[in-house]
């Protein structure tokens, strides 16, 4: 459980750190992306806290903690596909994103896939309590 405090902070204060840069880089250049650059970050960050938040739970058990890694794997998956879902009027109608557009998708997308890896390598080599 402490993991978890310790992954949330940072991740709040990181995450929040990275969207405010690049808010105000987009603003200083006048970007204007068409879609909300706030849920990108929301999405990213929330799904990113559940993943360690469950594999942090279900470590404890010695049945499942083997199979975590797996697990984990199967999640990035399911991120993708629930964010093509989500996000599919948003984002997927336009015709052809722009340069910045795609960065700015891609930028929150591997900034928390970074901090989940991280901290899954975190608890998979952690020992057992």
């Amino acid at each position: 459980m402490k993991l978890v405090v310790v992954y949330t902070s940072s991740l709040i204060f990181a995450g929040g750190l990275l969207f405010w840069s690049h808010n105000s880089y987009l603003a200083n250049q006048e970007e204007v992306l068409r879609f909300s650059l706030q849920s990108i970050y929301l999405y990213f960050g929330l799904f990113a806290f559940l993943v360690i938040a469950i594999a942090d739970f279900f470590s404890s058990y010695q049945r499942i903690k083997p199979q975590l890694g797996f697990i984990y794997l199967a999640t990035v998956v399911v991120k993708v596909l629930i964010f093509s879902v989500a996000y599919r009027n948003a984002i997927f109608s336009i015709e052809k994103l722009a340069l910045i557009e795609r960065l700015s998708l891609l930028i929150p997308a591997l900034f928390f896939l970074f901090f989940e890896v991280i901290f899954m390598a975190k608890i998979l080599n952690r020992k057992q309590r």
